[in-house]
């Protein structure tokens, strides 16, 4: 080959280059400039709870078959909706009268109870019950009266990473999720 021939075989193989460069890089600049900003915001919810007593006389003398005022709720302190249970345990020297339009029973364990609604923030549930009447046949030296009662708390909308993203139906449903998950 002349070197003429060479000269246009270069050049030609230089514009053809060019050409594919501009090309590429009007494509680039098109599909960059039409993209969305994808903005991804995350942010968590605080769920946090107190247990309060608005009517608890605290330290009192009591007799066998007395009705003390009682009253445990739950105020969603937290920043998201959240169900609430409550585990009440103790001495059996007394009954209680739990509260049944808004609470359930755990069917398999009768100290465990959900509240039936979702609780917002700031806002409280009815009391579990509202007094212990103190069992009138003790005839005991003492009357000590023993009710422990643990609260929980979990998010009302939640991650369930085993079964994927979603809230449960009700207070019951999403412990036995939360649960399963420990």
């Amino acid at each position: 080959m002349t070197s003429v021939v060479k000269n246009k075989v270069f050049i030609l193989a230089i514009a053809v280059f060019l050409l594919a460069a501009i090309a590429i890089q009007g494509s680039l600049a098109y599909f960059l400039a039409k993209s969305p900003i994808a903005e991804n915001v995350v942010s968590f919810g605080e769920v946090k709870m107190e247990i309060f007593e608005e009517d608890w006389i605290g330290d009192a003398t009591v007799t066998p078959g007395a009705t003390i005022p009682k009253n445990p709720s739950v105020k969603n302190t937290g920043s998201v909706n959240a169900y609430i249970r409550l585990i009440v345990s103790g001495t059996e020297n007394y009954t209680l009268d739990y509260n049944l339009e808004y609470w359930n029973q755990e069917p398999t364990n009768s100290g465990i109870w959900y509240y039936k609604s979702i609780v917002s923030p700031g806002k409280s549930t009815v009391p579990l019950f509202t007094k212990i009447t103190l069992n009138p046949s003790y005839n005991g030296d003492r009357y000590d009266l023993d009710i422990v009662i643990y609260g929980e708390a979990i998010q009302a909308a939640f991650v369930d990473n085993k079964a994927g993203t979603g809230s449960a139906a009700n207070a019951i449903d999403a412990f036995k999720i939360f649960d399963k998950s420990k």
